[in-house]
Parts: C-alpha cells; structure tokens; sequence
C-alpha cells in the first residue's frame, strides 16, 4: 500500500487512544490509524485488548453476548467512535462514516474486518455497496428469525484467516 499522505489530515489520534492501540494486533492498530488519516470525522479508540475480569463484567451486565471468547481479549477487536465537536456521537452514520474508512483501510492493508455494524457479513474486503444497507440486512435478518438485533456500530474486529 502507499503511504498515506498526512499532510491533509484533519484529525489525529490523542496519546490515550494511541495507548489503547499499542496493545492489539500491529495490523488493525495500522488500520486504525489510516482509517483516521482519511478521515474527515475525529475517531476515539475506547476499547482495545480487553482483560478477562472486564470481559466478565461486561457480559454479566448484558453488554456482551459470549461469556468465555472475546477477540479483544486477544487485541484482535477495537472499539471506535466518532467525535463531532468535542462529543462522541451515538448516531448511525457517523459511525457509517468511520466504518466506511476502516473498510477501505482493511482492504489496502489485505485484512479480513468484521465489523459489529453488520456482524453477519465476515469479510468487508469483498463488501461492495452502501454501508447503511449492509446493516439493514443484518436487522432485517434478524427480525424475520425473531430475534433482537444485537448491533455494535463501535466494534471492528480483525477476522482470522483460516
């Protein structure tokens, strides 16, 4: 991949969120940080590798769905948010905007990105179409089975080639 060109780089990684990517995987902390190079939208890393105690907590408060595995129990998985005007925003496209840098970012990086957005879908490498669509299908999907979607618009994962 080329360099990204940084000198047009409207926002950068403060030193606590490059602290939580020093601790996952060299490859999506890479990712992360081109995603924020080509970005217009300020990113706040807010979770990184995960210890086992946090991990328990949080599926004991319904916050996470598998109580034993977790890849950011092994750095494998960031938590992102986008920040407009000082704040972190809890809206869809936002967090549209943010995956949608990650995606090109994986793909030039050749990492397989799942994305908690539409976790149905494994490999954003080969994804091609609209963000917000790809996520209705994944609600949809699961509605038409009855069940709740569980969606995670912050989380990134990098997937493990088999």
């Amino acid at each position: 991949m080329d360099d990204v060109d940084y000198s047009s780089q409207l926002f950068w990684l403060s030193e606590e969120c490059e602290a939580k990517l020093d601790r996952i995987n060299p490859k999506l902390a890479e990712c992360v940080r081109k995603a924020q190079a080509i970005s217009d939208t300020q990113i706040m890393v807010l979770e990184g590798r995960r210890s086992e105690r946090m991990h328990e907590h949080l599926f004991n408060k319904g916050a996470v769905q598998n109580p034993t595995g977790s890849p950011y129990l092994y750095g494998y998985a960031v938590g992102l948010a986008p920040v407009l005007n000082g704040r972190i925003s809890l809206e869809a496209e936002p967090f549209d905007d943010v995956a949608q840098c990650m995606i090109i970012c994986a793909k030039e990086l050749g990492i397989r990105l799942i994305w908690g957005g539409a976790p149905h879908f494994d490999n954003f490498q080969d994804y091609v179409g609209f963000i917000e669509d790809v996520t209705n299908q994944y609600i949809d999907r699961r509605r038409e089975r009855l069940h709740r979607p569980f969606v995670n618009m912050h989380h990134f994962e990098m997937g493990v080639e088999e």
